[in-house]
């Protein structure tokens, strides 16, 4: 049986040093209004701004149309299409699918009690997996696993506290392909940021999926 190709556009954005043209929307400035970190807030008026621009090119509208909508779950969404978001640091990861996807990164730091925090929120066979690796990569295991996890919960739009222990990671010969939660398959595909900074996409089934890696540059002064 043919299995369709799904599709997914990726952004990544360094807030910290790309030129987005700034967008006045009353929301977004209400919220960055709230922060009162120059940097921080600096980093979610840019952020905004980019994942506006990168909704209004795939929607063909103006980036002020864009009308942005809290599901249920917590995730955003906008009528017309799929994507989901993550920032971590000054990074931003912006996702847009042909189907429900989801996408997170996360930048590592030192955790003493990372295997306190397995023991919290994964499942028996992940803590397994950890407890098998190397002392001196267990925590680059560990965040494998972690925006594996949140990339398919935030595609099944669904929180991470009630749900991150139910999700459980698939690994084949060392390589993380999917997550199994809640009944369903998600497929993932890894990625690191140019420092380093790991990060998944999750998608529902196991088709096959091309991830596009766009030039932020096209959107910048759009």
């Amino acid at each position: 049986m043919f299995e369709p190709l799904l599709k997914v556009d990726a952004w990544v954005f360094h807030l910290d040093e790309c030129a987005i043209s700034p967008i006045s929307h009353p929301a977004d400035a209400a919220r960055a209004a709230q922060i009162a970190d120059p940097v921080p807030r600096r980093r979610y008026a840019r952020g905004r701004a980019a994942l506006r621009r990168v909704l209004a090119l795939r929607l063909g509208i103006n980036p002020e149309a864009v009308a942005l909508e809290i599901a249920p779950g917590g995730k955003p969404g906008v009528a017309g299409c799929d994507f989901s978001i993550s920032h971590s640091g000054p990074w931003l990861v912006v996702a847009v699918g042909d189907t429900a996807v989801g996408v997170d990164i996360e930048m590592p730091r030192p955790r003493r009690n990372m295997m306190d925090l397995a023991e919290r929120f994964f499942s028996a066979r992940d803590i397994r997996y950890l407890r098998d690796a190397a002392e001196m990569a267990r925590d680059r295991a560990f965040f494998r696993l972690w925006v594996a996890k949140e990339a398919a919960l935030k595609c099944a739009g669904v929180g991470l506290a009630l749900h991150l222990h139910k999700a459980e990671c698939i690994v084949a010969e060392q390589a993380l392909v999917g997550v199994r939660w809640d009944g369903e398959r998600f497929s993932v595909q890894e990625f690191h940021l140019p420092d380093g900074t790991p990060g998944a996409v999750a998608w529902r089934g196991e088709n096959k999926a091309q991830i596009e890696w766009r030039d932020p540059a096209e959107i910048a002064a759009s």
